[in-house]
């Protein structure tokens, strides 16, 4: 007999019935998340391989090196288990790399590794120039030659390294040096493994030894240069191609660091797709002109990418910056004297 009236005997679901349910529902939430993160990842090989389609076929190593006048090497420093956005920026330089005809490696060593300047010295055709650049920067405007971007051999002192500045002073994001002996004892020393066990930031260390008595000559041949060149940030690149045929208000914007919570909050196919665009532009505006003893490959590519305009205006920015530059830190702003000092993974040490 039933203890109360029941009006549907029988229809109500039982705490079994209610928890098969909630599981089901769970599985279904599980399976359209897995079933997203698969489109996403096939959007992102689908810009991926669109992005290589554009350059002669090659095999795309973790290091190369194509014949070139311009002696740069590319050095970038991955952990061992690749994310989504690593694996963009990888293919993202290499794709630039192959294109101008730059060296390029990468590894999983110590960010700043103290060995590559060493190893290019004793190469009769080793680089000239090394550039450092974080494992979440992606090329956004491949028609931007580094080697427009670097100081003359006229100034005095001869240029060492070069980096730009944020909020956060010195940016270690990206920077370059030129390969010399003294470049090679100042970042063996700086970047020793007994120095960068200690819980601190290579970019603390590399402020520290700028401004330490041993690396007084070596901080005398540092030249500044403009953030937005080489270490953009994502909301820094919102300005339109909206000028003159002289590129007055356009300013070199070669890569973008989505450092932090940007990598978070935008989608580095953005900026994969602007250089698919440039790309797409210089290759199209090649066909449309008659070269002379046109090249096929590599070399097509970078023909074309000299043909757009950013190039004479890239070539005009650095000129009028280096008439001006000086040499030396004054100016510059330092980690440890903006937050105090700082670990590898952002965090105030005491």
């Amino acid at each position: 007999m039933r203890s109360h009236f029941d009006p549907y005997p029988g229809t109500r679901p039982t705490l079994t019935v209610k928890l098969c349910l909630a599981i089901t529902v769970v599985f279904l939430l599980v399976d359209l998340y897995y079933l997203a993160r698969w489109f996403e990842l096939r959007h992102d090989q689908k810009v991926l391989d669109t992005l290589v389609s554009l350059l002669p076929p090659a095999t795309f190593l973790a290091s190369y090196r194509i014949p070139s006048d311009h002696r740069i090497l590319i050095v970038q420093h991955f952990p061992a288990k690749h994310s989504r956005l690593e694996r963009a920026s990888l293919v993202s330089h290499q794709a630039y790399a192959q294109a101008w005809g730059y060296a390029y490696e990468s590894d999983t060593g110590d960010y700043t590794d103290r060995t590559a300047v060493r190893r290019e010295l004793v190469d009769p055709l080793g680089a000239e120039w090394i550039v450092y650049c974080d494992a979440d920067t992606i090329v956004s405007d491949p028609s931007i030659g580094l080697h427009h971007l670097l100081p003359p051999d006229t100034l005095n002192p001869q240029p060492l390294m070069i980096a730009g500045q944020d909020h956060n002073g010195l940016s270690a994001g990206a920077f370059g040096v030129r390969v010399m002996s003294e470049t090679a004892e100042f970042l063996e020393s700086v970047l020793a493994p007994n120095s960068v066990e200690d819980g601190h930031s290579d970019q603390h260390h590399l402020g520290r030894a700028l401004r330490s008595p041993e690396g007084a000559s070596f901080a005398g041949a540092f030249y500044e240069i403009p953030r937005m060149w080489v270490n953009a940030y994502f909301l820094d690149n919102d300005a339109t191609y909206a000028i003159n045929e002289e590129g007055d208000g356009w300013y070199p914007v070669w890569q973008v660091h989505l450092v932090d919570h940007l990598k978070f909050k935008y989608s580095f196919r953005t900026l994969l797709e602007q250089a698919i665009e440039v790309t797409t532009e210089a290759l199209a505006l090649q066909a449309d002109v008659k070269i002379a003893g046109r090249r096929s490959g590599a070399l097509a590519v970078r023909n074309a990418m000299e043909l757009l305009p950013s190039t004479a205006w890239t070539i005009r920015r650095a000129r009028e910056h280096w008439e001006i530059v000086e040499p030396g830190i004054d100016g510059m702003l330092f980690l440890d004297e903006v937050h105090g000092v700082v670990n590898a993974n952002g965090v105030v040490l005491p």
